[in-house]
């Protein structure tokens, strides 16, 4: 059995989009901005994520494209900055992401055919280095 379930921003505004076949999530799913703008288009094949990736900036400009493989895994095809200048093309290039509470921490991300490479801080705190403690 088909069915869709539906969640809402405080203010009454649409906020996603899920389909469901017996109960697991399948089908195209959608997130919402606040101000109505789609977030993210994107589908799940038997409770996982799987095909086409899209994501956009609350202005609707689209930010990345990529694709889930039927494993799992995660591969970057496209992605703009938000003012439209492509970075990465056909899964070769950067991404510029924003981590953190307040979306403070700002790194470049670097792929080659789709595969992470390496990444780079380029704003936010650094802490140092991280030294386990033993005994």
């Amino acid at each position: 059995m088909t069915t869709a379930e539906k969640t809402y921003y405080s203010s009454g505004q649409l906020k996603t989009i899920y389909n469901f076949f017996n109960g697991v999530k399948h089908g195209d799913f959608v997130r919402y901005f606040e101000n109505g703008q789609i977030e993210i288009q994107a589908s799940f094949v038997d409770g996982k994520k799987e095909g086409k990736w899209i994501e956009y900036y609350e202005s609707g400009q689209v930010a990345e494209e990529g694709e889930y493989t039927s494993s799992g895994e995660y591969n970057v095809i496209n992605f703009w900055t938000d003012t439209g200048e492509q970075l990465l093309i056909n899964g070769t290039g950067k991404t510029i992401r924003k981590f953190g509470a307040s979306q403070g921490d700002i790194y470049e991300q670097y792929f080659e055919n789709g595969k992470f490479i390496c990444e780079k801080k380029i704003q936010g705190v650094s802490y140092g280095k991280f030294i386990p403690k033993t005994g």
